[in-house]
């Protein structure tokens, strides 16, 4: 694991997961980042939170994973919050996807890291919120 700036980078055998407080990925530019990263690191599965989306359409999915990736999305509150898991679907398979009101949860096996049997493993991403009264309905 590599804590770089903002972002949390993890090398699982041959599968990269990234975890980045996105701060909205609503401009071209920091959308454009966002993918160079994806490749130049070859990462398999994305969690960024703070999206700040209450939607994604799939031309901004396109833009920000590439057309390899499937996702599941947990809009914003308003102008904070929102989490995007994506995965590559070339080398994952998703057996359940959870959305609650702060978090995102997914079941994935891989299809491509060579065993006999790959376990599946499940990936929870967590965003609190800023508001007060939700704090402790969060805890």
């Amino acid at each position: 694991m590599a804590n770089l700036g903002r972002f949390i980078f993890f090398l699982m055998s041959e599968s990269n997961v990234f975890v980045w407080n996105a701060h909205g990925p609503n401009m071209r530019a920091r959308r454009e980042v966002i993918r160079e990263f994806l490749m130049q690191e070859r990462v398999s599965v994305a969690c960024l939170v703070e999206t700040k989306l209450d939607v994604l359409p799939q031309a901004m999915a396109s833009e920000l994973f590439g057309m390899s990736f499937d996702y599941v999305l947990l809009p914003s509150f308003g102008a904070s919050g929102g989490i995007v898991l994506a995965w590559n679907r070339d080398i994952w398979t998703t057996s359940s996807q959870t959305v609650r009101q702060f978090s995102v949860q997914a079941t994935l096996q891989s299809e491509a890291i060579p065993s006999a049997t790959p376990a599946p493993w499940s990936l929870a991403v967590v965003y609190g919120p800023v508001d007060e009264s939700l704090k402790q309905t969060f805890c």
